[in-house]
C-alpha cells in the first residue's frame, strides 16, 4: 500500500475499535539491580493519554526486561498507562503469550529523548520498547557494532517476544547488521528470531552512500568547516580498511536482500540530501518483488527523521494502522490519537543544539576511531600503516 500525504491529512477517518492496553505487558518486570538507574527527561509534557503512558527509558545497562537484564548500551521504556483512554483488558480467551517489543534505532549523533514521541506511542500501544542511538563506533569499527547487536539478539531469542524494528537514518545500517547477523552460520542460535520480527518501520533510512556522507552531515548540520573535516575522516577509514567497507557493503546487501517475512513501513521525502528517495523506493521494489507488502508513506517536502515532528497527524495514523494490523493491536481513538499528535507538534526539539554543543567530542571521536585503526592494521601487518591505492569516491552532495 502506498500512501500520498493527502489520505492521511486529517480529513479522512481513523479507523478505531478502541484503545487498549495489552494486560500481556504485565509478563514484563520492572525490576532493575544496577545502581545507576536514572530517569530521563523528556522536557516539557503534555497531559494528553499518549505523553502521559510514557515511562522515562532505564539508563543504559541498568534495565532488565522480561526479568532478564539489558545488555548495556540499550534504554528501555516501560509499556504504561496514565488513564481510561487505553484502558481495557486482553481476550480471556487467548492465551498469554509474551507481550510485543519495539525496537528503536535511532541516527547518528541521537540521544534517547530524540525519539522520545516514537517511543511514547508504542508505550501507549502496551509495547515496551528497547532504543539504542547508534555512534560513529558502531559503524566505522563494526565489530563492536555486530557486538552490540548480537546482545540485542540473543536477548530476544531468550524473551521470544514478538518484535518491530522503528530504523531512523543510520538505524537501517544498523537493521542491515541484524539482517546479516540472522542469516550468517555462525549465529544459528538466534535465527529463531527471524519469526519473531512482525514488522520493520523504516524512516528516512540510509544505504551504504548514505552512511558515507550521511555521518558528516548527521553529526555537523550547520557547521560546514567541522563538516568537511569529519567527511575527510570517514572517507579515510572507508578508502583505506577493507574491513570497514566490505562490512558496509554486506549490511547494505542484506537490507536489499533481506530474509525477515513481515510488512513494513517507510517514511521518506524527496527533498532530503541524506536518504536517497530513489534508492528506498529501489529497495522498496526489490522487497515487494520478494512477495513482501510495504507502505509507502511519502512527502514531496519534509525533513530528514523529523516527519512525525512536521507531519505528526500522517505519521502517527499511518504507524497506528501499520502496528494494528502487523501485532492485532487494536487502533488508537481517534480523538486519542489528535490530542497524541497535537502533543508532539507542540514539543521541544533540542536535537540541534545537541550536536552543536558536542560538535568537539564528536570529531574527537572519529579522529580516535581513525587512530585505533591505524594502530590494529600497524600491529597486525608489523609495518606502518599504508595507504591502499583505491579510487576516491565522487565528491560530497550539497549538505553532506
Amino acid at each position: 500500500m502506498r500512501f500520498s500525504s493527502a489520505l492521511l491529512d486529517g480529513r479522512g477517518p481513523v479507523t478505531a475499535v478502541g484503545f487498549r492496553l495489552m494486560q500481556r505487558a504485565a509478563l514484563y518486570t520492572t525490576s532493575s539491580t544496577a545502581a545507576e538507574a536514572r530517569t530521563t527527561s523528556h522536557g516539557s509534557r503534555s497531559s494528553t493519554a499518549a505523553a502521559a503512558a510514557a515511562s522515562a527509558p532505564s539508563a543504559a545497562g541498568a534495565a532488565s526486561h522480561a526479568g532478564i537484564q539489558l545488555p548495556r548500551g540499550f534504554a528501555l521504556s516501560k509499556a504504561t498507562v496514565a488513564n481510561t483512554d487505553a484502558a481495557t483488558t486482553h481476550d480471556a480467551k487467548s492465551p498469554l503469550r509474551p507481550a510485543p517489543v519495539a525496537v528503536v534505532f535511532g541516527w547518528m549523533g541521537a540521544k534517547t529523548r530524540h525519539v522520545h514521541k516514537t517511543i511514547e506511542f508504542y508505550n501507549a500501544k502496551g509495547m515496551d520498547a528497547i532504543s539504542y542511538m547508534p555512534t560513529p563506533r558502531d559503524v566505522l569499527q563494526p565489530d563492536y557494532g555486530r557486538a552490540q547487536l548480537t546482545k540485542l539478539l540473543e536477548h530476544l531469542n531468550v524473551t521470544k517476544n514478538p518484535a518491530v524494528f522503528h530504523c531512523f537514518s543510520t538505524g537501517g545500517y544498523l537493521y542491515g547488521q541484524v539482517l546479516s547477523l540472522l542469516q550468517s552460520p555462525h549465529t544459528k542460535h538466534f535465527h529463531g528470531v527471524r519469526d519473531q520480527v512482525r514488522g520493520t518501520v523504516m524512516d528516512s533510512v540510509v544505504d551504504e552512500s548514505g552512511v558515507r556522507y550521511g555521518i558528516p552531515n548527521a553529526l555537523f548540520p550547520k557547521a560546514p568547516m567541522q563538516r568537511a573535516i569529519a567527511s575527510l575522516t570517514v572517507n579515510f577509514i572507508l578508502n583505506n580498511f577493507k574491513t570497514v567497507d566490505s562490512a558496509l557493503k554486506h549490511a547494505s546487501e542484506s537490507f536489499h536482500n533481506t530474509t525477515i517475512q513481515a510488512p513494513s513501513l517507510w517514511y521518506y521525502c524527496r527533498n532530503d540530501d541524506i536518504a536517497d528517495h530513489r534508492i528506498i523506493e529501489a529497495v522498496v521494489a526489490k522487497w515487494r518483488a520478494r512477495g513482501l507488502k510495504c507502505n509507502e508513506q511519502f512527502w514531496e517536502q519534509s525533513r530528514h527523521v523529523s516527519h512525525a515532528k512536521v507531519h505528526p497527524h500522517i505519521y502517527f495514523s499511518a504507524l497506528d494502522a501499520f502496528i494494528a494490523e502487523s501485532l492485532a493491536l487494536p487502533n488508537m481513538a481517534p480523538d486519542a490519537l489528535a490530542r497524541y499528535c497535537a502533543a508532539v507538534s507542540g514539543s521541544k526539539d533540542d536535537a540541534e543544539k545537541y550536536l552543536r554543543t558536542h560538535s568537539q567530542d564528536f570529531q574527537k571521536e572519529l579522529s580516535h576511531i581513525k587512530d585505533s585503526l591505524i594502530h590494529e592494521s600497524n600491529k597486525h601487518s608489523g609495518h606502518p600503516h599504508r595507504h591502499h591505492h583505491r579510487v576516491a569516491p565522487p565528491a560530497a552532495r550539497a549538505h553532506a
